[in-house]
């Protein structure tokens, strides 16, 4: 019986994130001691997003009020060691996904935009694409195709879904400002 490494995203009191092993034959919970660590912008930070790297070594935190994406070094403990901080090209970084290659896509809310990074194995962010607006507005979630090759994100404030093509070396190209409507069926 293998247990899965599982954190959750804590936005109240002191904005931190908390480990947990559950057992897939089971379900239980476990806490991991020493596994609960406050976000870096602390009260200001206004979590929205967190995620695994593809290869499980980190977790990414998207810091909406600090304007920054933070990545944890995961032990293999499973408990995180100290983060580091990269600022968010865009306004109000918010829901983000990873493609299997490492490039982290990242909706950004008072932008109305999409940025792209490339995560490398130390888990270092290198800008690609710098918030690729859509021309909508209120971008907070964002979906990857399941062959990787487009995001489509929904703007809650216009009813409308825009899509972004994202190419072999991870830099995305606005594809359809709306892409559809969410409104009325």
């Amino acid at each position: 019986e293998v247990d899965a490494l599982v954190y959750v995203l804590n936005a109240g009191g002191i904005p931190n994130i908390s480990g947990f092993r559950i057992s897939v034959g089971t379900g239980h919970l476990q806490p991991i001691p020493g596994s609960t660590r406050p976000l870096p912008a602390g009260a200001m930070s206004a979590p929205a997003d967190i995620h695994f790297t593809p290869d499980g070594r980190h977790l990414l935190v998207t810091e909406k009020g600090a304007y920054q994406i933070d990545v944890f070094p995961l032990g293999a403990d499973g408990r995180p060691g100290d983060p580091a901080m990269h600022p968010s090209a865009g306004n109000f970084p918010f829901g983000f996904v990873i493609r299997d290659d490492g490039t982290v896509l990242v909706a950004e809310e008072l932008s109305a935009s999409v940025s792209s990074y490339a995560l490398d194995e130390e888990g270092r962010l290198e800008l690609v694409s710098a918030h690729v607006s859509n021309g909508q507005a209120q971008t907070r979630w964002i979906a990857l195709t399941r062959n990787g090759s487009m995001v489509f994100v929904p703007t809650t404030q216009a009813g409308t879904l825009s899509s972004y093509a994202i190419t072999p070396g991870g830099a995305i190209v606005l594809r359809r400002e709306v892409a559809g409507s969410l409104r009325g069926g």
